[in-house]
C-alpha cells in the first residue's frame, strides 16, 4: 500500500530536467596562448578539492555537484524556499542547468539570463562559492524608469558596483549569503505561485532583465606595410594628436615602445592596477601605436604618434566581467574617438546582449568608433558580442598573403543573418610588444588572432581621423570599409575585404560600407521586393562621375537570376563636398529558397575602383508551422514547458501557454512535456505528455493533452509513502539527446503519462523512480487517514498518540489564551494575519503536542513553520486542505474529538524502486514488484553517539550524465531494511553522511541482481584513508604528480570517505619525498606537485597524516599512512599511480566497539586500484597493535588466507578500552603501504 506523497528531507525541492539552448557567453581573446592557460587552470582547479563544488544561485538555492567517477556526477539541491516550491534541472549535452520553479516564468519571458542557472559553466568559469562570495549580475532597467533607476536604492542583499548608463542598467554584486533576500526583494509574492505565467512575470524596482555578469578573457614588421601604413606616414599622417583607447588587460608603461605616449589610464578591475601582467593588452596597444623604439623602429605600430588611453577591463589572468567592459566603454568614449576591443564572447550573439547594446548606444550618442574583434571560432554564424553590434566595426583576420585565417569567425550574424564581419586585417604571426610584467623574455612576441587584426584597423582609423578631425565614427567606418582591398571570399566571411590604408586615406569618395537586404523567412515564395539605399560621399573639391557595377551570386558562385537585384542608376555624379544616394531593389521571389546571395556594388571612376559596398541576403530554407496545444485534465488550456529535439537544432525548451506556433525545418522531431495538472485541487499532479517521434513535412499540430494520460502507480507489501518520486524520459535522435527529469515537490500526489507509439529512430526511455518509506505522520480521523503534509521547520512526532483535539481559530496568541491546549492536538485556520511560524510559536507556548493548519483553499500546501532564525521549533506541525480541514474543525468544535496519531522519525524500511519502459509509454503504468524480484539489504548505520545524518541512493542509467537526488535525514545509529529494484543497465550509487561533524562516505556504484540478499555497514571501524571509485585517484602527468587522499573511509566494501575541503585543510597534511629528499608538502585532501619530479624512474614516498576531534570521535582520532612507489616518465598522458589501500574487517556493535573478549579476530587485506598498471605480486604483510594509543606496539601473527588477505587473532589485555593498529603490505615491484590508526576501534 502506498500513501500520498509527503516529502520531508534535508533538501525538500522539486527537480525537473529538460533541454535549453545553451547561450552561455564567456568572452575570450582570440590569441592562441589563452586557451592553453585555461586548460592548465582547469587542471589545477579540479584538484584543489575532492571533486565537489557548491554554487549559490541568484535565487539563494545552493547546488552541490559531486564527481562520482567514470565521468558521472551527482547533484544535490538545497532550496532557498523552505516551503519546498521546487526547482528544475535541465541538461543539454554536458551542461546542466538548475532552475528553481520561481524563476521559470522569468526565463520563459526572457527576463532572466539562462546562464545564471548553468551550473556546469558557472563552476567552470569560477562562479562557485569557493571562488566568489557574491554573484555578479547586470540588471537592465525599464526605459520609462531610466532616471529613477539611477537614484533607486540597492535591492536588499545586493550592492551596486557601477552604473552602466549606456544600457540603462547597473552592475550589482549579490551576496551569496543574502541571495534569497535579494530574490525576494526583486520578485513579487506571486512569483513563486504554481499559477505564475510568463506573461505576468515582472521584477520589482523597475528591473527589465537580469543577466549574468559574464566572465571575459583576452582573445609588426610585415603586417604594417601589408596594409600600406608607411605610405600614409609619408603623407604626414602618423596619428599625431589623435587619442585611441585600448580596452584590454592593461599596459606595461615601462616598455620603450610607449615612452611618452600614454595619455591617461584607468583600471576597472577591482583591486588591480593598470599594469599588464597578462601581456595581451600591451601587444594590442603596440600594434595600434607602438613607436618600435625597442626594435629601432622595425616593429612600429600603425599610428606611432597617436596618444594612448588605457582601460584595464580584464584582470591579470586575462579574465573579467561584462560590466567591467561596459563601464570601460563608457569611460573610453569620454576620452577618445576610437576604441579598440580585442575581445569577444565564445557564443554567437544576435547583437542584443548588454555589451552589444552599449556599443550601439554609445556610438550613437558620442560618435565613437568601436573597433572589435570578430573572434577565433572559425565557423559560420560564430561572431560573438560585442562584435555583433550593428555599430561595431567588426574585424576578421587574414595572413600575410591575404588568405583568410582559418580561425577567423564568420557570419552571417546569429539570428537575423545580417552581414558581419565588416572588414579584415592581418592577424597571423603578428610581432608586437611583450609586457615585461608578463611571462617570457625579450621586448616582443608573436601572436595570432582577430585580436591582433583589430588594432591594425584602430590604428588606421587614427590616421584617417588625423586627416579628417571632424569625422564621426560612422564616417570612419564607411571610409575604411568601402575602400578596402576586395578578396575572393564571401562578404559574410571577410567583410568588404582587407584593410587598404592608402586607399582610405587618399580616397575622394566613400560609400555605405555594407547593405543587408534581410532574412526572408519561410514561406518566402511571395516575399515582396525590398528597396535599400547606398550613399556616396565626395570629400574632394570637384564633382566625381562614377560608374556602378553589381556582382551578386549565390554561395556556389552562380550569378543571381536576372532582375533579382536592380540599381536605380548605373552612372551617377557626386557633387563636390556632397552626397548622392542610389536605390537598390531586391526581388526575393526570383531567388532560390534556402540560398544565400552575396556580392558587391562597386563604384568606378574612369574604370578604376574607388569604393565598394558589400551586399547580402538570405532566403530561409523550407520550414513549416508546428502548432502545439496544451490542455489540462479538464480540457482547459494549460501551461506546458516543452522539450523539442531534432537533428538540425540544439535541443530547445519552449513555453506553450494554451497554444503556440513554431516554424521549423522538415524532419523528425520529439516534443514532450512534464505538465503540472490539477494545480488548484488537493490531488495536484504532473503528467508526461506529447509525442516522442513525429515527422514534420507540412503544417502539423502536436497535442499535450493531460486527459489522455494514465495514472502511474506503485504497490508494495508494506504501508508506505514516497519521500522521493521522479518522472523521467530520455530521447536520443540523430545524435541529439534530451534527458528530462521531474522530481515531485511535496504537494504532488499523482503522476501520469500518456501512451505513445514505439519510436523508430534513436532511443526512447521513460522511467519512474520512487523512494518509499514508512509514513512520517498519520492522523486518523473517522476511519480515514488525513492527507497531511508535515511542514518544514517543525519537529516530527515519534510514536503513537491518542490526542484530544481543540480548535484555536486563527491561531494567534490571544486565541490560545482562551483554551487549554497542553498535550493536545490543535486545529487552526491558515490566514493572512497570523503566519504559520507565529501559529506554531503560540501553540508551542501553550504546550500543544501537534498543530494542524487548515488551508484557506481546497489545495494542499507547504510553508515554513519554524523559528524566524530558521531553526526547527520543537513542535509537530502539519497542513491539510480546506475540504478535509473543515470536517476536522467541525468535529473539534464539538469538544469531544480525539485523533489517533502515529509518527515515525526513522523509517525502519526503505524501497528504492525504478520502473522502466523502453521504446514507448504503455497504457498500464502500475509497478508491483514482489520481494523475490527486489534486492534486500540489511543496512546498519553505526555511530559512537546518537546524532543526525543523511543518506541517499542515486540511480544511474546508461544515459545519465548527472544523477539528481537529495540527502534524506535519519538518526544514527540505526538499523533498517532496504529494498532495491534490480534493473538491467542501472547502477546505484549510495552515499551517507554525518551532519554535526561533517563526514561523508561513498559506496562504489553497483549493479544488483534480482533476489540478492546483502548486508551493508556504514561508518563502521576501521576508519582510515582509502583510495577508490568515490574520489579521483592520484596520478602522474608528465613531470607532475597530483594526489587526492580521502582520509575517512569506513569498513564498507570499496567505501571511500572524507570531510569538507576546509576541514581537510585544518586536519590533513602531506609530504612527498624522492628518496630522502622532501619535494613538496601541503595541507588539505589534495597535493599538487608541479616541480622537482625526475623524468627517470625513481622511488617516491608519500606521507599523509590526518586527525579529527577526539572530543567528538571515539575512534580513528588520528592516522599516519605512508606509500612507497616507483615512477618515471613514459609519455605526457595521465598515468594513475599504483598505490595500495588497506582494508580491515572486525566485528563491532552499533557504537563501533568490539567485544572485549580475551581475543578479537581481524581480517586484513590489501586493495589495488582497478585498471592501474605498476603493481607487482604481493610479497607480504605485517600487523602490530597498541592498547595505549601508540605509545608501545606489539607484533601480531598473520595467517595468509588469499593472495591479498590475512587473518589475525588479537589478544586483548584486561580493562583495555581501545585498539590501535599499525599495518603494512608490500609487493615485489617496490610498492608498499604502512598505516597507523590510533584508536581504530573500541572494546566493550
Amino acid at each position: 500500500m502506498v500513501k500520498k506523497s509527503v516529502l520531508k528531507s534535508l533538501i525538500a525541492t522539486s527537480v525537473s530536467a529538460v533541454m535549453l539552448s545553451s547561450t552561455f557567453s564567456s568572452v575570450k581573446a582570440v590569441d592562441q596562448p589563452s586557451a592553453a592557460k585555461k586548460d592548465q587552470s582547469a587542471i589545477v582547479h579540479e584538484t584543489t578539492g575532492k571533486g565537489e563544488r557548491k554554487i549559490t544561485l541568484i535565487t539563494g538555492d545552493v547546488v552541490t555537484v559531486q564527481e562520482i567517477g567514470n565521468g558521472k556526477s551527482a547533484i544535490n539541491v538545497e532550496p532557498a524556499d523552505r516551503s519546498g516550491a521546487g526547482a528544475q534541472v535541465l541538461t543539454i549535452g554536458e551542461d546542466t542547468y538548475v532552475i528553481p520553479n520561481s524563476a521559470m516564468p522569468y526565463l520563459a519571458a526572457d527576463k532572466l539570463d539562462k546562464d545564471l542557472f548553468n551550473v556546469t559553466e558557472l563552476i567552470e568559469n569560477g562562479y562557485d562559492d569557493k571562488s566568489l562570495t557574491s554573484l555578479p549580475v547586470i540588471v537592465e532597467y525599464e526605459e520609462t524608469k531610466a532616471r529613477a533607476a539611477q537614484v533607486k536604492s540597492d535591492p536588499k542583499g545586493a550592492k551596486k558596483v557601477r552604473t552602466l548608463e549606456s544600457i540603462n542598467g547597473a552592475a550589482l554584486s549579490a551576496s551569496k549569503k543574502e541571495a534569497e533576500t535579494f530574490w525576494e526583494d526583486i520578485t513579487p509574492e506571486t512569483a513563486a505561485s504554481a499559477k505564475a505565467k510568463p506573461e505576468t512575470a515582472v521584477f520589482e524596482q523597475g528591473i527589465e532583465k537580469i543577466w549574468l555578469d559574464g566572465k571575459v578573457e583576452a582573445s609588426l614588421a610585415q603586417s604594417v606595410p601589408q596594409i600600406g601604413a608607411p605610405q600614409v606616414w609619408e603623407s604626414g599622417y602618423t596619428g599625431e594628436g589623435v587619442k585611441v583607447a585600448v580596452l584590454d588587460t592593461g599596459i606595461d608603461p615601462a616598455h620603450p615602445d610607449f615612452s611618452g605616449q600614454i595619455e591617461t589610464s584607468k583600471s576597472f578591475v577591482p583591486g588591480q592596477q593598470v599594469d599588464d601582467k597578462h601581456g595581451h593588452g600591451t601587444h594590442v596597444a603596440s600594434t595600434v601605436l607602438g613607436t618600435g623604439a625597442a626594435s629601432e623602429g622595425k616593429n612600429k605600430g600603425v599610428a606611432p604618434e597617436a596618444r594612448l588611453v588605457v582601460g584595464k577591463v580584464l584582470d591579470d589572468s586575462g579574465s573579467g566581467l561584462d560590466s567591467w567592459i561596459i563601464d570601460g566603454m563608457e569611460w573610453a568614449a569620454e576620452n577618445a574617438k576610437i576604441v579598440n576591443m580585442s575581445l569577444g564572447s565564445s557564443e554567437p550573439s544576435d547583437g542584443t546582449d548588454p555589451m552589444a547594446q552599449a556599443v550601439n548606444r554609445i556610438s550613437e550618442e558620442k560618435g565613437t568608433l568601436f573597433v572589435i574583434a570578430a573572434g577565433n571560432y572559425s565557423a559560420e554564424g560564430a561572431i560573438g558580442s560585442p562584435g555583433a553590434a550593428d555599430a561595431a566595426l567588426t574585424i576578421g583576420a587574414v595572413d600575410k598573403s591575404d588568405k583568410i585565417a582559418g580561425f577567423s569567425s564568420k557570419g552571417p550574424r546569429y539570428g537575423d543573418k545580417a552581414l558581419k564581419p565588416d572588414l579584415s586585417a592581418p592577424g597571423v604571426g603578428i610581432v608586437a610588444a611583450r609586457s615585461g610584467l608578463s611571462a617570457g623574455t625579450g621586448y616582443y612576441k608573436s601572436l595570432n588572432g582577430t585580436s591582433m587584426a583589430t588594432p591594425h584597423v584602430a590604428g588606421a582609423a587614427a590616421l584617417l581621423l588625423q586627416k579628417n578631425p571632424g569625422w564621426s565614427g560612422t564616417q570612419l567606418k564607411e571610409a575604411l570599409m568601402s575602400t578596402s582591398k576586395k578578396l575572393p571570399y564571401s562578404p559574410y566571411h571577410i567583410g568588404t575585404g582587407r584593410l587598404d590604408l592608402p586607399a582610405a586615406a587618399a580616397g575622394k569618395v566613400r560609400a555605405t560600407g555594407s547593405l543587408s537586404f534581410g532574412f526572408f523567412k519561410w514561406p518566402n515564395a511571395d516575399a515582396q521586393p525590398v528597396q535599400k539605399t547606398v550613399t556616396y560621399t565626395n570629400d574632394s573639391d570637384t564633382a566625381v562621375t562614377l560608374t556602378l557595377q553589381a556582382d551578386f551570386k549565390n554561395t556556389n558562385g552562380n550569378a543571381a537570376p536576372d532582375g533579382m537585384l536592380t540599381i536605380s542608376e548605373s552612372e551617377i555624379v557626386v557633387p563636390s563636398g556632397g552626397t548622392k544616394t542610389v536605390s537598390l531593389t531586391l526581388n526575393p521571389q526570383l531567388g532560390e529558397a534556402g540560398a544565400r546571395y552575396e556580392g558587391h556594388l562597386t563604384a568606378l571612376e574612369n574604370g578604376k575602383q574607388v569604393a565598394h559596398t558589400s551586399l547580402g541576403t538570405v532566403k530561409e530554407e523550407e520550414k513549416y508551422t508546428l502548432k502545439m496545444t496544451a490542455k489540462d485534465r479538464s480540457g482547459k488550456p494549460a501551461l506546458a514547458y516543452v522539450g523539442l529535439v531534432n537533428k538540425d537544432m540544439i535541443p530547445e525548451f519552449v513555453a506553450v501557454n494554451g497554444e503556440a506556433e513554431f516554424r521549423l525545418r522538415p524532419g523528425t522531431y520529439s516534443a514532450m512535456s512534464m505538465m503540472e495538472v490539477d494545480a488548484t485541487t488537493d490531488h495536484h499532479g504532473v503528467a508526461l505528455v506529447g509525442n516522442p517521434e513525429f515527422v514534420l513535412d507540412g503544417p502539423k499540430t502536436v497535442e499535450f493533452d493531460a486527459r489522455k494520460a494514465n495514472e502511474i502507480k506503485v504497490n508494495v507489501p508494506k504501508e508506505t509513502e514516497p519521500s522521493y518520486q521522479r518522472l523521467e524520459y530520455y530521447r536520443s535522435l540523430d545524435g541529439k539527446t534530451m534527458n528530462h527529469v521531474y522530481l515531485a515537490p511535496v504537494w504532488i500526489d499523482k503522476l501520469y503519462a500518456a501512451p505513445t507509439k514505439k519510436v523508430k529512430n534513436g532511443e526512447f526511455e521513460m522511467l519512474t523512480r520512487w523512494r518509499l518509506i514508512k509514513p512520517y505522520l498519520q492522523i486518523h480521523f473517522k476511519d480515514k487517514v488525513l492527507d497531511d503534509i508535515p511542514l518544514a521547520g517543525s519537529t516530527l512526532l515519534d510514536g503513537k498518540y491518542n490526542l484530544s483535539t481543540v480548535y484555536a481559530g486563527s491561531g494567534s496568541q490571544a486565541d490560545f489564551e482562551r483554551l487549554n491546549a497542553k498535550g493536545k492536538a490543535v486545529v487552526v485556520d491558515r490566514n493572512a494575519d497570523v503566519t504559520p511560524s507565529e501559529q506554531a510559536a503560540a501553540a508551542h507556548a501553550a504546550g500543544a503536542k501537534l498543530l494542524i493548519i487548515v488551508n484557506y483553499e481546497d489545495t494542499e500546501f507547504s510553508v515554513y513553520a519554524g523559528n524566524p532564525e530558521y531553526t526547527d521549533i520543537p513542535l509537530a506541525v502539519a497542513g491539510i486542505s480546506k475540504s478535509e480541514g473543515d470536517k476536522v474543525i467541525k468535529a473539534a468544535r464539538s469538544g469531544n474529538l480525539k485523533l489517533f496519531v502515529e509518527g515515525e522519525t526513522n523509517t525502519p524500511y526503505v524501497y528504492d524502486l525504478m520502473d522502466i519502459h523502453g521504446e514507448n509509454i504503455p497504457k498500464d503504468l502500475t509497478y508491483a514488484p514482489s520481494n523475490s524480484e527486489l534486492v534486500k539489504i540489511d543496512a546498519r548505520y553505526k555511530s559512537d553517539q546518537e546524532t543526525s545524518g543523511g543518506e541517499f541512493r542515486f540511480d544511474l542509467r546508461p544515459h545519465t550524465v548527472r544523477a539528481v537526488g537529495f540527502m534524506y535525514k535519519m538518526q544514527f545509529p540505526s538499523v533498517r531494511t532496504e529494498w532495491v529494484s534490480a534493473v538491467e543497465g542501472t547502477r546505484w550509487y549510495h552515499q551517507a553522511e554525518v551532519l554535526d561533524s561533517p563526514w561523508s562516505v561513498r559506496q562504489p556504484a553497483v549493479t544488483y541482481k534480482k533476489g540478492e540478499r546483502l548486508q551493508e555497514e556504514w561508518f563502521s571501524p576501521v576508519v582510515r584513508p582509502r583510495l577508490g571509485d568515490g574520489y579521483w585517484t592520484p596520478f602522474r602527468s608528465g613531470n607532475s604528480f597530483q594526489f587526492n587522499i580521502p582520509a575517512w573511509a569506513d569498513s564498507g566494501k570499496g567505501h571511500t570517505g572524507g570531510t569538507e575541503y576546509d576541514e581537510s585543510v585544518k586536519n590533513q597534511t602531506h609530504k612527498l619525498y624522492q628518496g630522502d629528499t622532501l619535494i613538496k608538502q601541503g595541507t588539505s585532501q589534495a597535493l599538487n606537485v608541479f616541480s622537482g619530479i625526475s623524468e627517470e624512474r625513481k622511488q617516491y614516498r608519500l606521507v599523509t597524516d590526518a586527525k579529527r576531534d577526539p572530543e567528538r570521535w571515539d575512534t580513528s582520532v588520528s592516522t599516519h599512512t605512508e606509500w612507497t612507489f616507483w615512477s618515471g616518465i613514459e609519455d605526457y598522458s595521465r598515468k594513475p599511480l599504483p598505490l595500495y589501500s588497506l582494508d580491515y574487517k572486525v566485528e563491532t556493535d552499533m557504537y563501533g566497539d568490539a567485544l572485549a573478549a580475551p581475543s578479537t579476530n581481524l581480517e586484513l587485506s590489501a586493495a589495488k586500484l582497478d585498471g592501474v598498471e605498476g603493481y607487482g605480486k604481493l610479497e607480504g604483510a605485517s600487523l602490530e597493535v597498541s592498547f595505549n594509543e601508540g605509545k608501545s606496539w606489539k607484533t601480531v601473527k598473520l595467517e595468509q588466507t588469499a593472495e591479498n588477505k590475512w587473518t589475525a587473532k588479537i589478544n586483548n589485555p584486561k580493562n583495555s578500552k581501545h585498539v590501535s593498529l599499525r599495518a603494512s603490505a608490500w609487493d615485489d615491484a617496490g610498492n608498499k603501504i604502512t598505516q597507523d590508526v590510533i584508536k581504530a576501534y573500541g572494546l566493550r
